[in-house]
């Protein structure tokens, strides 16, 4: 039977079972204790068919948002890289790991991979299968998005004038 994506098998006379996370003999152990209550003697064979690759998602600010395959002892900086590194508007101090942990709230997990890599020391955090790394935007990238949708599209539209504004003081606008 294949693992549902909840991590249980279902089967007959003794409904659903939880199997993810098990080893072959941990499962034939929980299965032969759970039908000796409805056969005499049950003897049973656990067999792994098939593996599936487990992956991990990467998004925010890098390059090729993708899911990737999970490489045993993959990191985060690993995964970033393989999805193309980090746009020039991303903040490498917030990095995110959403990490689902068989519960309502997910666990997240913190990284600050600039001081890391200044270090030569990037953090090292091991991913685990479902985990979702979000690289978020830096806040001069999120400001310059807010001028560029707010004072450049709408006020302008909203006025119905032209806008110019000027950050540094020591240089005249000429119309």
């Amino acid at each position: 039977l294949p693992i549902r994506p909840d991590g249980k098998i279902s089967l007959q006379l003794i409904d659903e079972v939880t199997a993810s996370g098990l080893t072959p003999a941990e499962l034939d152990e929980l299965l032969t204790k759970r039908y000796a209550n409805h056969l005499d003697n049950p003897e049973l064979s656990v067999i792994v068919r098939t593996f599936t690759t487990q992956k991990v998602y990467v998004g925010g600010e890098v390059n090729a948002p993708t899911m990737l395959p999970l490489n045993t002892d993959m990191t985060a900086l690993q995964a970033i890289i393989q999805a193309g590194g980090f746009r020039k508007s991303a903040e490498l101090r917030n990095i995110v790991i959403i990490r689902n942990q068989g519960t309502s709230t997910p666990k997240l997990i913190s990284l600050n991979l600039r001081d890391g890599a200044a270090d030569g020391i990037p953090e090292h955090v091991p991913l685990q299968p479902g985990d979702i790394i979000m690289v978020p935007k830096s806040g001069i990238a999120r400001l310059n998005q807010f001028v560029d949708q707010y004072v450049d599209e709408v006020l302008p539209r909203a006025l119905n004038f032209g806008l110019y504004y000027n950050l540094n003081p020591n240089v005249k606008v000429q119309d």
